[in-house]
């Protein structure tokens, strides 16, 4: 993984193909991705030279050719190191492309109307995204919920739940909560949704 400018970093994919076409997929860690094509080809000296000349959608003005050096499987140019792989599957692309944790919170055992009791995990993920499980403890999957988070400039956090994975919400459930050392507690909320106690969190250790 790469720094970049406006974004938490980047990974660069390059497939040359046998009929010396190539393409380059730029994945921006919090932004998507960026595919290039062009054609590459060897040099005397066993360098790779790889021009790209355009996106998927238009063609550059000017090619933009690069010149890597061989090093075994590596291909060098400077800092910049691509590790051969012999096949990319989609497995591997989900992977590469799959934002981070930036950080996972739970409950307690809460109370619940019609299970012994419910336990709330909040995952937040690096491209702003979030999921929220909300386990009844009754041998029954649990409930998740999608959303964003976003952390204000006076230090709380807005998390606001979208909807589930099947579908999004006609409103969303926005909740502010404050840090208070490893937890994180609500101070605005739906009284309706969350009763008078609101929600308090516990940050859990890195896997």
């Amino acid at each position: 993984v790469y720094p970049a400018a406006d974004a938490a970093g980047y990974i660069a994919v390059l497939a040359l193909f046998a009929n010396n076409n190539a393409e380059q997929t730029t994945i921006y860690l919090t932004k998507g991705a960026v595919s290039e094509v062009g054609v590459w080809a060897e040099e005397v000296d066993g360098s790779i030279t790889v021009t790209m000349t355009g996106t998927l959608e238009q063609e550059y003005d000017e090619p933009s050719p690069v010149t890597y050096l061989r090093d075994g499987d590596l291909l060098v140019d400077g800092a910049f190191v691509f590790f051969k792989l012999d096949e990319i599957t989609p497995e591997m692309m989900d992977a590469l492309t799959a934002p981070a944790v930036s950080a996972t919170y739970k409950s307690d055992t809460l109370p619940a109307a019609d299970s012994p009791g419910r336990v709330i995990t909040l995952t937040l993920l690096d491209d702003g995204s979030l999921t929220m499980s909300t386990d009844f403890l009754n041998d029954q999957p649990p409930i998740e919920e999608v959303g964003t988070w976003e952390e204000n400039a006076d230090g709380t956090l807005t998390v606001s739940l979208t909807g589930t994975p099947d579908g999004e919400y006609d409103q969303p459930d926005v909740l502010t909560f404050e840090k208070d050392g490893d937890q994180i507690v609500a101070v605005e909320y739906d009284e309706s949704m969350w009763g008078s106690e609101g929600l308090t969190l516990t940050e859990q250790p890195a896997e």
